[in-house]
């Protein structure tokens, strides 16, 4: 996972996360206009990416079907929270299920 977005409150949490395993967020979209820019990390906030977006011409590569495309988390109102991987191939699964 290279890019997480997520509001300003959870930002030091994810980069302290990201330190432990490896540095493995690369971005970190806020959905807050200000937040606390952390080292190491390219922080912006979502409006920001919608202009920066906005300027380009993106050529998105196929995506590999076993590759992790999102990780939901639930909020653990019955037990702990945890997080439910999914793959390309899982959401368009989901995706044709409903047509």
């Amino acid at each position: 996972m290279e890019i997480v977005f997520a509001n300003s409150s959870s930002i030091s949490t994810i980069t302290s996360i990201s330190n432990k395993i490896g540095k493995m967020i690369k971005t970190v979209i806020s959905f807050d206009d200000e937040f606390q820019k952390e080292e190491g990390i390219q922080m912006m906030n979502f409006k920001e990416l919608i202009v920066a977006g906005s300027k380009l011409q993106p050529q998105l590569p196929k995506p590999d079907l076993e590759c992790i495309a999102q990780i939901c988390y639930t909020s653990g109102t019955t037990q702990l929270p945890k997080g439910v991987v999914q793959t390309h191939k899982m959401m368009a699964t989901e995706i044709f299920a409903v047509q």
